[in-house]
């Protein structure tokens, strides 16, 4: 007898509201029209921001669409928030188990909830993760190379160990899934502690899957070693498959967007979606 799977579809996705810093940001029409295209399963917005527009987006795009949502509101500090989403009919939620983190340059921790799903047919439980890894401290264009690169070393050491706290509170989840933007450095670089292959932090019991591409900049150069894939899924207990980076949310805002899909205008970006989207479809055997 075949074992009974599970699938469901998930999606993260970076929209850029950079904690608001000048007051003016809006939360766009197009994330809600992308958003109900996706029609995921479950939702991770990092770089989620409660604009004045918040309650507004957040009944059109989850409540009436049959989703619940945590954080319900701004967990303190003007941070970057992220928050997750999860169909309802699909899914309850273990009040118990909802975590959000407060982040301060002191702490270094990086901008990290969680929630504890079940499945209300199967009951299989699944704990789900949306992360953000803080660029911990900033570094100076003005120090000579040698200094820049002691710097850059130092600021990879502090962005692993953001991760591996983030593993340190998983432990007792047998299933595991984590998504979001990992501010890691390109494919090819040798900063031994924090490059794609160190997302993991040595626990076997993780599986990281990234696209083809990258997820910010253009969708791909030609040197592989150049790109910046930033955001992945990791599991535990359950597998990804079908994961890819989709652009075409430009073509909501082609005012916005050139039809390159080269996400470099930092400043004509600001209050939209700067990283791909990432979705994919995560498997569990059923019980």
């Amino acid at each position: 007898m075949e074992k009974e799977i599970a699938r469901y579809k998930i999606l993260e996705w970076n929209i850029n509201q950079a904690t608001n810093r000048d007051g003016n940001n809006v939360l766009p029409e197009m994330l809600i029209k992308e958003l109900r295209v996706q029609n995921p399963d479950i939702i991770i917005l990092t770089e989620f921001f409660f604009c004045d527009n918040a309650a507004e987006f957040l009944e059109e795009a989850f409540l009436q669409r049959n989703y619940e949502f945590y954080p319900t509101e701004a967990t303190g500090n003007g941070q970057n928030e992220v928050l997750i989403a999860w169909r309802k009919d699909i899914f309850k939620c273990d009040t118990e188990n909802l975590h959000s983190e407060i982040t301060t340059k002191q702490n270094n921790k990086p901008n990290y909830v969680r929630v504890l799903l079940t499945d209300r047919v199967t009951n299989k439980n699944i704990l789900v993760a949306g992360v953000r890894i803080t660029i911990a401290k900033w570094i100076s264009e003005k120090l000579d190379k040698k200094e820049k690169r002691k710097a850059y070393q130092e600021q990879a050491r502090l962005r692993r160990k953001q991760m591996e706290y983030v593993y340190s509170t998983l432990d007792d989840y047998p299933n595991v899934i984590i998504a979001g933007d990992f501010n890691n450095y390109r494919r090819g670089t040798d900063l031994s502690n924090w490059n794609i292959n160190e997302i993991t932090c040595g626990r076997t019991e993780y599986n990281r899957y990234t696209p083809i591409g990258q997820s910010i900049y253009e969708c791909e150069k030609k040197d592989v070693d150049s790109e910046f894939a930033e955001d992945h899924f990791i599991t535990k207990g359950c597998v990804m498959k079908d994961f890819v980076y989709d652009r075409t949310f430009i073509y909501w805002e082609k005012h916005v967007y050139c039809e390159k899909m080269d996400f470099r205008d930092w400043e004509k970006l600001k209050g939209f979606p700067d990283h791909a989207i990432i979705y994919g479809d995560i498997y569990f055997d059923v019980d």
